[in-house]
């Protein structure tokens, strides 16, 4: 995800199993940076979010998270972001650290648990460079999904930073 004004906004191909989805989300994270019509895109990325549309999840939880267009719900942040198991899972398992780093109205701040999941993220993303490494990008999404790693790893590598954690070690 590349951070765009308040919202994230994706960089990955469309899903091929349901693009309509897909062009539902970008239209609704669209009307949320717009500010043209924010509860009608949040209300969006809330149905396709239950839906189980995993770019919808994440959204919602780093609005969540950052209090942008709702308000600031760690809790609910967590609960979405911790059922991402797609293409966005290294980038959920971030966010994660960070309700962790931050804590929320059902736990204190637990910096152990933040580095935890920074760690996690780090394996996943050294394991993703040396599949990545096997061969060269044969398609435009394996192009989309090495740019994900980058993005990935300088926002973990900042969050880490942000709340005074060890920097998982990257490993090529």
């Amino acid at each position: 995800m590349i951070l765009v004004g308040s919202v994230p906004a994706a960089t990955l191909p469309p899903n091929p199993d349901d693009p309509t989805a897909d062009q539902r989300v970008q239209e609704a994270i669209r009307l949320i940076q717009s500010g043209s019509a924010v509860d009608a895109g949040v209300n969006q990325l809330t149905q396709a979010a239950v839906a189980g549309h995993e770019e919808a999840k994440y959204t919602l939880g780093w609005l969540l998270l950052r209090g942008a267009a709702l308000p600031k719900d760690n809790d609910r942040a967590l609960h979405l972001l911790e059922s991402i198991d797609g293409d966005l899972k290294i980038a959920a398992r971030i966010l994660i650290g960070v309700v962790y780093a931050e804590g929320s109205n059902q736990f204190a701040p637990n910096k152990e648990q933040a580095q935890r999941a920074f760690e996690q993220a780090a394996a996943a993303l050294n394991e993703q460079m040396r599949e990545f490494r096997k061969s060269p990008p044969s398609s435009p999404r394996d192009i989309a999904l090495r740019k994900q790693w980058l993005e990935d790893w300088t926002v973990l590598v900042g969050m880490a930073g942000k709340y005074e954690l060890a920097v998982p070690r990257r490993t090529n």
